[in-house]
């Protein structure tokens, strides 16, 4: 019996010093694994600074397995899934940062504007007003949540917004956001007077001259909009798809239906993933006579409730716009009415399609 035990007790202790051995390894290695960590993060951030989106992906991916309380990498991790359109990654990735840093701003900011891109508005609203809560003196989240006010409704609290991101940085930006409300709100010399300052300021910043092209579009100026439009895509390689659209509708006003079908398929062939994933060239296959007028309805109506009202605005102004080119005002004046009747206040084709009822007379 005492042979046993003393057996018993030199593999109990045996046990007892591997686990401590274990333990002490793990407590020893744990500075080195955070080390090893933060640089892939860096390497990470590195590379999607340099738009190598997909080794800044394997890097971040990294980081996480060996640090899985390393904050900033979900955060970052999740602004480039909501850029390439994978919204619902994203905002996983954000609600991770948040369980670890509830007081940090930037993933509620990340979070905020991908609701926003799934069109849950008061969610969106809800994360601009905690992140301005913690950190109120960055200019990014008021022009956030000055957009998601206007989609909203709320145009007074919009240019309030867009006013203090004025103030608290007079950038091309600011001015761009101080021009979307104005133009919402049919302000349309004030909103290119504020472009036209955004491009004095910085004249190679790309969505200054998407925002003029819109305008000019509104008022019929079709070479000018288009060359605003091009200019877009010269200046930015991302988010090419809806510059692209309208590029057609520019090219087929001034009667180059045929060419513009032929860019815009070529487009097609060599896009780059954008943050509103495979819904654009759903509305460019249409255009180019691709997709039926009732394929584009049913895959909008195939949406979520809150995607599918904006996407309804969408392809009842673009359906509208192919038969006022067929000649056929009537069945174009309907389709714009129904798009003004989404209320979709911060999409383009909103404005767009009310301009055409007030060139129409409807």
């Amino acid at each position: 019996m005492k042979t046993t035990l003393m057996r018993l007790g030199i593999c109990v202790a045996g046990v007892v010093i591997l686990a401590l051995f274990a333990w002490g390894t793990r407590m020893a290695l744990r500075p080195i694994s955070r080390s090893l960590a933060s640089y892939y993060y860096g390497e990470g951030f590195r590379e999607q600074k340099a738009g190598k989106l997909d080794a800044a992906m394997v890097n971040y991916d990294r980081a996480i397995a060996l640090d899985p309380k390393l904050t900033r990498v979900y955060v970052n991790r999740g602004v480039i899934e909501a850029g390439l359109g994978r919204t619902k990654e994203a905002i996983a990735d954000y609600d991770r940062a948040l369980a670890l840093d509830p007081k940090d701003y930037r993933p509620y900011l990340g979070r905020g504007r991908a609701r926003g891109v799934e069109r849950d508005l008061p969610g969106a609203l809800a994360d601009f007003d905690r992140s301005i809560a913690l950190y109120a003196r960055l200019p990014l989240a008021f022009r956030e949540r000055s957009e998601v006010r206007v989609a909203l409704g709320d145009m007074e609290g919009a240019m309030k917004d867009a006013e203090e991101a004025m103030k608290l940085e007079p950038n091309e930006f600011a001015y761009v956001t101080r021009s979307w409300v104005k133009k919402v709100n049919g302000d349309m010399a004030g909103a290119r007077a504020d472009l036209e300052r955004a491009i004095q300021i910085n004249p190679k910043s790309a969505w200054i001259y998407e925002g003029r092209g819109q305008i000019e579009y509104m008022n019929g100026q079709w070479k000018e909009a288009l060359g605003d439009f091009r200019h877009f895509c010269e200046l930015s390689e991302f988010d090419q798809d809806y510059p692209r659209l309208i590029i057609w509708l520019a090219r087929a006003r001034l009667g180059e239906t045929e060419e513009a079908s032929k860019e815009l398929a070529a487009y097609l062939k060599v896009r780059r993933p954008g943050r509103y994933g495979d819904w654009p060239p759903t509305l460019a296959k249409f255009l180019v006579g691709q997709l039926s007028e009732e394929e584009l309805f049913a895959a909008a109506k195939a949406a979520n409730p809150e995607k599918a009202r904006g996407r309804l605005c969408e392809v009842c102004y673009y359906a509208g716009e192919k038969k006022w080119l067929a000649g056929d005002a009537t069945s174009a004046a309907e389709n714009f009415r129904k798009c003004v009747e989404t209320a979709q206040f911060d999409y383009a084709e909103y404005g767009f399609a009310k301009a055409e009822l007030k060139e129409l007379g409807r």
